[in-house]
């Protein structure tokens, strides 16, 4: 249950928050007054404590700063845009591969022995400055070319750094930084070590490319060697197995159909012929021209002289000549054989052989009779008989016979050389079969020979273009994006940083001295530390008594001697952060300003040296005279 409190009296009523009731309010801000009013105070009677110490803090801040090491910054960004055929380039035994130019591209830069030959050729160890206590540590050895030439080539590969701003196959964009101590040449320094760089690398890839087309033109001599005697093997075994065609297996199948069809077709018009020659004899057994006898199938009408015939022997070769004539067709259309090919040239050196046989054996007097279309040779006396119309029965039919004899023969020596061919055939192709395996193996190594000597050859035509663009400077290309450029102003320390630091360790240095005489002095100086030290009531206060030379002497020191040293402390201030300012901002101006008191002092100390010498020799004269 809920008890509500009801206030009936004005004074009892609750705080209003916001109007003057907050008693913890009041207080805080009594306490935050007080504490003000006690800084204030401790600031008044502490001030030259508390500006002293300032003074020389900082003073001795910005003398410090004098001596802290510059670090000056200049930068030049540059395009490298690869070449794809270089890029695309397989790596060889002979040079290596492309990609390593890449994958080094720091190193190249940075490079110690790379610097020292830039600096050799920009000549450094004379005209850039060593500072001089880099000389005195060094000594004698400073004298030395080659050990300045080192020392500066030291310098500028500690102070290069790379940065890739975009990196990717054919594009490069590369910016280099170089950090030194001093300002001058810094400009030329990276102009130096950027086209040093760009001129080493067009080198070496010259090289790389010559070495790599040479390495090519190697491998495609030795396998055009390899190429040529597998090819030379292939043939040798294709001599000597006739009829391999693996590649082409129904060109044999094609001629082996045709032979046999060639054999069926003479089977049958012999066994024609063979029929019309039983008629015959039948015809001439039963008496021939007894009555009105007729001849049956008679020749006579379909005999017909073409033109002097050739003997057997003549026959025969020019039946073997159209042989060969087709056997050369064959190779050509099935098996791609050109006239250079070894059983091309074979056949048709066996051709023109057979053909100057032939012109040998031409003989006159012998004609070749067409009988139903098949060419018959006879001799002039039976042929008369055979286109006589006039000839009687008997007589023609003893003709026909003669001839259809002849036709037998000849279809039978015919049919003697195609089944000899067919057999010869067919026993190629056993034996072809057998070998089939072992030639395939021999044309797939020919094949592999052919794709790489292709494929070499391809590379060695490429690397000579590519070294023919490399060699006019249009293979890989080098853009100066932007030039070498150097801050005459540090970029560490930097002004504001050292005007920060030096304003901050002043007045640390003074709050803590005045914290510290806070602490440690007990001089009782108001009431209230009256009260707070001895814990008794002040019932009365006197104040000093100040006499008149007090007043005069407080008055000289607040209105003269005070002002004069705040101004002192001012000015050496002033003077500290000047000197520091224009060691950042101006230095060469800042040098300047040094040369006079470098060079006083330096006289001083050259006359006071001397003095010495004199004063040493004097002494030394005297005790010899002694």
């Amino acid at each position: 249950m809920t008890e509500f409190k009801r206030y009936d009296n004005p004074s009892t009523q609750p705080p209003t928050p916001g109007i003057g009731g907050d008693e913890s309010t009041r207080a805080t801000l009594n306490e935050l007054s007080k504490t003000a009013a006690e800084l204030v105070r401790i600031v008044s009677v502490r001030k030259w404590l508390l500006f002293i110490p300032f003074c020389i803090a900082t003073t001795g801040a910005f003398v410090m700063s004098l001596y802290v090491p510059r670090q000056y910054v200049a930068s030049t960004l540059f395009e490298r845009r690869d070449d794809p055929v270089l890029v695309n380039l397989p790596r060889n035994d002979g040079a290596g591969a492309f990609r390593a130019f890449r994958q080094s591209l720091v190193q190249d830069i940075t490079s110690q022995k790379e610097i020292l030959e830039m600096v050799q050729k920009l000549n450094l160890a004379d005209r850039y400055p060593l500072t001089q206590a880099e000389k005195q540590k060094a000594g004698e050895k400073a004298e030395s070319k080659e050990w300045r030439t080192r020392k500066i080539a030291g310098k500028i590969t500690a102070g290069l750094q790379v940065i890739f701003h975009q990196q990717s196959v054919l594009l490069d964009t590369i910016e280099i930084t170089f950090t030194a101590d001093r300002p001058e040449m810094m400009s030329e320094i990276l102009d130096g070590v950027r086209d040093h760089y760009i001129e080493m690398t067009q080198r070496r890839i010259t090289k790389l490319l010559e070495r790599t087309k040479d390495y090519f033109e190697s491998e495609v001599a030795k396998r055009r060697i390899t190429m040529d005697a597998l090819e030379d093997d292939l043939i040798k075994f294709k001599t000597e197995h006739r009829g391999l065609d693996p590649l082409n297996p129904t060109a044999s199948i094609v001629q082996l159909a045709s032979l046999r069809n060639q054999q069926l077709n003479l089977q049958r018009r012999r066994r024609e012929i063979e029929t019309q020659l039983q008629e015959r004899r039948r015809f001439l057994k039963d008496g021939g021209g007894a009555g009105e006898i007729v001849l049956p199938g008679t020749l006579t009408d379909s005999i017909r002289i073409d033109r002097p015939a050739m003997n057997p022997e003549a026959r025969q070769l020019v039946t073997e000549i159209g042989q060969l004539s087709r056997q050369i067709a064959e190779l050509k259309i099935t098996r791609g054989m050109t006239d250079r090919h070894p059983d091309v040239v074979a056949l048709f050196t066996k051709q023109q052989l057979r053909k100057r046989e032939l012109a040998q054996h031409q003989q006159v007097g012998v004609h070749s009779v067409s009988v139903n279309g098949i060419a018959v040779d006879l001799n002039d006396q039976i042929a008369s008989i055979a286109t006589d119309p006039g000839t009687p029965p008997k007589s023609q039919a003893e003709v026909e016979v003669r001839i259809l004899e002849r036709m037998i023969a000849d279809h039978d020596e015919e049919m003697e050389r195609v089944e000899g061919e067919v057999a010869a055939f067919e026993a190629m192709q056993l034996a072809a079969l057998s070998h089939n395996k072992e030639f395939r193996s021999r044309q797939a190594q020919v094949d592999r020979a052919q794709q790489e000597l292709s494929l070499h050859q391809g590379y060695a035509d490429l690397v000579g273009r590519v070294l023919a663009a490399e060699s006019s400077e249009r293979g890989i290309k080098f853009e100066k994006v932007k030039p070498a450029m150097g801050s005459s102003l540090p970029t560490s320390p930097r002004m504001p940083t050292v005007f920060l630091l030096a304003l901050i360790a002043g007045g640390v240095t003074g709050i803590v001295m005045v914290l510290l005489a806070e602490l440690f002095d007990r001089t009782i100086r108001t009431r209230d530390q009256v009260l707070r030290g001895l814990n008794l009531p002040v019932l009365e206060s006197i104040d000093e008594i100040i006499t008149s030379a007090v007043r005069r002497k407080r008055f000289i020191v607040r209105r003269i001697l005070a002002p004069s040293a705040a101004m002192a402390c001012l000015i050496v201030v002033c003077a500290t952060a000047g000197i520091a300012y224009l060691s950042l901002n101006n230095r060469d101006l800042y040098e300047r300003a040094l040369q006079v008191p470098r060079q006083k002092l330096s006289s001083v100390l050259h006359a006071w040296n001397n003095q010495a010498t004199v004063s040493q020799i004097d002494l030394s004269s005297m005790e010899a005279g002694r």
